[in-house]
């Protein structure tokens, strides 16, 4: 079927005229907290999927903080970030530290590029030095009440 896009069973192409119907990818609840706290990342500092995806996780009876599946739906909910909120969607790196694949967002040249002229720090290998460059939080959970 023309516009389908198997990735996002929400976003279904309708039957007639095969436009996508449904809300835009990137608009949903999940993907918004992940902007709010993507847009919080200073300078100099970067943040991993993960600890994105712990940040946003309730932790409740037999359910951990941060599972491990939610760092996949943060790099989902981040290759649908919207370019009008100018989010710093460089800063944000893997688990070990590594610049992300394929061409998003520039690439990775660009993304190293722009991080070292932030002052973030990198380790012989090429990662980002997380020690160094993490960005530690005082408050994990993104205020929503000033928008």
């Amino acid at each position: 079927m023309a516009g389908h896009n198997p990735g996002n069973p929400r976003r279904q192409a309708a039957r007639i005229g095969g436009r996508p119907v449904g809300p835009p990818p990137g608009s949903d609840p999940y993907c918004l907290s992940v902007y709010d706290i993507v847009e919080r990342i200073p300078a100099g500092r970067v943040a991993t999927y993960g600890q994105i995806a712990a940040m946003l996780t309730h932790p409740g009876p037999g359910r951990p903080r941060g599972f491990p599946l939610a760092a996949r739906r943060v790099g989902t909910a981040m290759r649908h970030a919207p370019l009008d909120r100018h989010l710093p969607c460089h800063r944000v790196v893997n688990a070990r530290g590594e610049m992300l694949r394929g061409d998003a967002f520039g690439g990775a040249d660009a993304q190293r590029l722009r991080l070292i002229r932030e002052g973030v720090v990198f380790r012989a290998d090429g990662h980002v030095d997380l020690r160094a460059s993490l960005w530690h939080p005082s408050d994990a959970r993104p205020n929503h009440s000033e928008r």
